[in-house]
């Protein structure tokens, strides 16, 4: 068989029209799939600040507070994030001495009952956003109901703030999600 040669104006427009077709086949293809691949990439990027503000809506931060008022001795624990704190670990240490009582490394001359204080147990603990615990509390009206004499309440709470000067805090926590938070090491 012999090739047909195109011989009329006709049909080299037909031919013409043809490749054109073709042609812009060919660009919108690649111009819908570079669009779909940016559309992806957009989607990605969407999703990753989503992922982002989710962490960041549920993340807790932990302080520790205490009272530097004669009359009141506290320490307590604060969330201050947002998003509730799973406590994996809660040491206070004196003198290599790791208890989960706050309470349990104060030596007084004599024995001191707290106004409040608080026992972490090996299991999780959690403390939503907002929500705050107290570690330990004393109080001189506490002390006076003890019947301890003014010299004596003086005493008590120099003591305790020389004994809160030498203990160190570790809290190791999490989000609800299992993200590891920083690790709190403090000392007063």
């Amino acid at each position: 068989m012999k090739s047909q040669k195109p011989t009329s104006l006709i049909e080299w427009l037909q031919i013409g029209a043809n490749l054109f077709s073709l042609i812009v086949a060919v660009v919108a293809l690649i111009i819908s799939f570079n669009t779909e691949k940016r559309s992806a990439e957009r989607f990605r990027e969407q999703l990753s600040q989503s992922n982002e503000f989710a962490k960041a809506n549920i993340r807790p931060l932990l302080s520790l507070g205490s009272s530097g008022f004669t009359g009141i001795k506290f320490v307590g624990l604060q969330n201050d994030g947002l998003g509730t704190a799973v406590i994996t670990k809660i040491n206070f240490i004196k003198n290599e001495k790791s208890v989960l009582n706050l309470a349990d490394l104060f030596e007084f001359k004599t024995k001191v009952i707290w106004d409040n204080f608080y026992v972490f147990s090996n299991s999780n603990y959690f403390l939503r956003a907002g929500e705050n615990v107290t570690l330990i509390n004393l109080t001189i009206d506490s002390l006076k109901q003890q019947e301890y004499k003014d010299s004596e309440t003086a005493q008590i709470m120099k003591d305790f703030d020389i004994q809160l000067n030498s203990i160190v805090i570790q809290i190791e926590y999490e989000d609800l999600l299992g993200n590891k938070q920083e690790t709190i090491d403090v000392t007063f």
